[in-house]
């Protein structure tokens, strides 16, 4: 025996509103990706964008320009060396997608990002500074492991 006329209107209703969830859901993660990279400050796009392309010691270049770290030897041997280290594992970056860019003060942000590798992601934070002319790099973390770069919220489905 067939469903009442009733009860297809009510199934067909149903999946109507499942898919307005699903489609709203699918909007607001997209907003909240295109908002963490629109605030993103243009050095670190430039940087993972020329980590793409040309490798770590480049990007860090392009990360640490006009900051304390530039003239900092030991941490770009320690950063550079790193990322090497990632690519013989890993294989290369692919892409990058930010995750989320907290402002901390006015002048202060903290920005999450996953690089895609061949093999693997790889989560980086940037602590980011307003200096007079422009943004600045003031620590660099990236590892493998989530937990020990994004914060826990994130982690339990938040954003």
């Amino acid at each position: 025996m067939g469903r009442s006329f009733a009860e297809k209107d009510r199934t067909k209703w149903g999946q109507d509103l499942l898919m307005r969830y699903l489609a709203s859901s699918l909007l607001l993660i997209c907003a909240v990706s295109l908002h963490a990279q629109a605030n993103m400050p243009d050095f670190v796009t430039k940087g993972l964008t020329t980590y793409q392309k040309t490798g770590g010691k480049e990007a860090m270049a392009v990360w640490l320009k006009g900051s304390a770290l530039e003239t900092d030897t030991t941490t770009q041997m320690n950063l550079t060396g790193g990322l090497a280290q990632l690519e013989v594992v890993y294989g290369k970056m692919v892409g990058f997608e930010p995750v989320r860019t907290v402002s901390v003060a006015p002048s202060v942000l903290r920005v999450y990002v996953v690089a895609k590798f061949e093999r693997g992601p790889v989560f980086f934070a940037f602590e980011c500074y307003r200096a007079e002319k422009d943004w600045i790099a003031t620590f660099i973390d990236f590892n493998t492991k989530s937990s020990s770069i994004l914060p826990k919220d994130i982690l339990e489905g938040g954003r």
